[in-house]
């Protein structure tokens, strides 16, 4: 099985299934009524609808059989948000066809799905009649089914085609291959062999450069800088003597993302049908954002939101966004964001299992994304730095092994460390986790003087705060003292142990990732038994989840104790990636220790 083509398949799969929500309304209810003012309803119970004697009431239905009558389009677009259905769009009997004919097509799929997996174990000597081996199968069917049961339901809830999201999807196709070619460049100069952690190399790279010169930098703006390092790329391609017509097919296929993105600018970043469903990105992450594209750094960190912030994400998100359109204001885009959630497939492919269970982990991480609401909000469609935070640390990981601990050369090392630092400047709780994975290289490194670059920076970026912006505060959110904080901790004093509950409430409402976190670490405890020693890079992995959740617990038993614990889902989203990667690794390591054959027998 070819795994290019299926990921070429996985990437249209991805592109069909974007919300459409205003469309999904407009199917439902009708065209938008002229001078339709949209009101803010969804926190206020008591909320009345008044009925619009111009607008044809509709009977809509829910999935259990409830109907309600609504007399106004306001009223009408609010219940279909919440999934219910105009019934008297389809009639009976032609709903039922359709039905019949997705069972059929959908269990050919499945069929099929089942047969390849088969065969795959087959092919790898696994033994195919242990249940457990067919877990990652078992774990695509169930999102799978669960999407094709609400089509059952309701139809597509998702648009399949229009002229505007034809137009995006163009958008976000071209800047998938624009990042693929880059990355190619960046391995073939740097040898990572590893395209995620190549793009993370391109894309922090800005900020890197922008924090260590920021006395000379202040003086210039983002858009400078941002030219500034494309051209220190391009030198670095020269130097190493990379083929020119990879550099050229590089320009080329930028060249054609900027002119489609100009041309189409209109379409791309108009926002009429999107709906932010958090305050925090209007209130926070747009702005930063915005102080970053249009002044600099330096003018961002003198004015930050946030005290303590060290803006890395959001001038990586400012990056994002230069790349695509090159223009000199800052727009939010929805397809930028998009971007970033795609970008999961080149983390999926740099991994050491099957193919396909690549594909198996692929599709489910963005079934599972892209059928929920809130979750394709928080990683793949705003401005909320879960989805960005997440895919940097995963690919940063996934190779820390083998440039930390294995045997390569001291340079490599240190630039990786470099580049691995820029994190302590990013989002609670991995800045904690990444400062502590540094402090352990160096005390575990042999030649510590090419470990120390990683609080070279930390030290650099302290002495500038209190130079230039009077700030000693490096832990955003948080006022209480540290050392108050650690005696609560270690004491266990105050705390408050009702929160636990009130989290584990939150975490269940999104079952599919509850149940990642479950069985990662059954198959992490199983693989440790009776096994040869789990390889460092799994124990990373591993226990790099277990501690942003722990420290997520510590937040909200003893810092955020009166603090909404709705919050601490969005925080162990941070490690998203690692936590759904770690579950496929964990599985496939299972499957090789259930081999039909045992090399001790012979």
């Amino acid at each position: 099985m070819n795994i290019k083509r299926l990921y070429f398949i996985l990437f249209l799969v991805f592109l069909g299934c974007s919300s459409g929500e205003q469309e999904t309304i407009a199917i439902n209810c009708g065209e938008v009524p002229e001078g339709f003012i949209q009101t803010e309803i969804i926190n206020n119970p008591n909320y009345v609808f008044i009925n619009d004697p111009n607008y044809k009431s509709i009977i809509l239905s829910d999935t259990d059989g409830n109907v309600v009558l609504v007399s106004s389009y306001e009223e009408c677009q609010h219940y279909v948000k919440g999934g219910w259905i105009n019934t008297s769009i389809v009639q009976e009997e032609e709903l039922n066809s359709y039905n019949v004919l997705l069972v059929f097509v959908g269990g050919i799929f499945f069929l099929a799905i089942f047969y390849f997996n088969f065969i795959d174990l087959k092919k790898r000597n696994i033994n195919f009649k242990n249940l457990l081996n067919y877990f990652p199968l078992l774990f695509f069917t169930v999102p799978a089914l669960n999407i094709l049961n609400k089509i059952l339901d309701r139809g597509f809830y998702f648009t399949v085609y229009s002229e505007s999201q034809s137009i995006k999807y163009i958008s976000l196709f071209l800047s998938m291959i624009f990042l693929f070619l880059v990355a190619r460049l960046i391995n073939k100069s740097l040898n990572l062999n590893s395209f995620s952690l190549s793009i993370s190399y391109f894309l922090t790279s800005f900020f890197l450069f922008d924090i260590i010169f920021l006395p000379i930098t202040k003086l210039t703006s983002f858009s400078n800088i941002f030219i500034l390092v494309q051209i220190l790329w391009f030198v670095l391609f020269l130097v190493k003597k990379i083929p020119f017509r990879d550099i050229a097919l590089g320009i080329t296929s930028y060249s054609v993302l900027i002119f489609f993105n100009n041309r189409y600018f209109l379409t791309l970043s108009d926002l009429t049908t999107y709906k932010f469903k958090s305050p925090d990105v209007e209130v926070q992450w747009l702005p930063l954002a915005e102080r970053v594209f249009n002044n600099n750094l330096f003018y961002s960190l003198e004015n930050n939101v946030i005290d303590g912030y060290g803006m890395m994400l959001s001038y990586t998100q400012a990056v994002i966004h230069k790349m695509n359109y090159l223009n000199t204001e800052f727009s939010f885009m929805p397809s930028n964001s998009n971007l970033v959630l795609l970008m999961s497939i080149f983390l999926f492919l740099d991994l050491k299992i099957s193919n396909f269970n690549k594909l198996l982990l692929s599709s489910s991480f963005l079934m599972i994304v892209l059928d929920d609401g809130w979750l394709r909000f928080l990683l793949g469609d705003s401005l909320m730095l879960e989805g960005l935070v997440s895919f940097l640390f995963a690919s940063f990981i996934l190779n820390i092994s083998k440039f930390c601990f294995g045997k390569k050369m001291n340079f490599d090392k240190t630039i990786f460390i470099l580049f691995f630092s820029t994190l302590t400047f990013s989002k609670q709780f991995i800045e904690t986790i990444t400062l502590l994975m540094i402090v352990m290289i160096i005390l575990f490194s042999n030649k510590k003087l090419f470990s120390l670059i990683g609080l070279g920076l930390v030290a650099i970026v302290n002495i500038y705060n209190q130079i230039f912006f009077g700030s000693t505060k490096s832990v955003e959110y948080i006022d209480k003292n540290l050392y108050e904080i650690v005696l609560d901790v270690v004491l266990i004093r105050e705390a408050k142990w009702s929160n636990l509950l009130l989290i584990y409430e939150n975490l269940i409402k999104y079952k599919f990732v509850l149940a990642a976190l479950l069985f990662l670490t059954f198959f992490f405890i199983i693989n440790s038994i009776n096994s040869p020693p789990i390889e460092r890079t799994r124990k990373i992995i591993f226990y790099s989840i277990m501690l942003n959740f722990l420290l997520v617990l510590v937040l909200y038993i003893f810092i955020w104790q009166n603090t909404e614990t709705e919050s601490s889902f969005r925080y162990i989203m941070n490690t998203a990636h690692l936590i759904f990667i770690s579950l496929f690794i964990e599985s496939e390591s299972f499957q090789k220790r259930s081999k039909l054959t045992r090399r001790n027998n012979f």
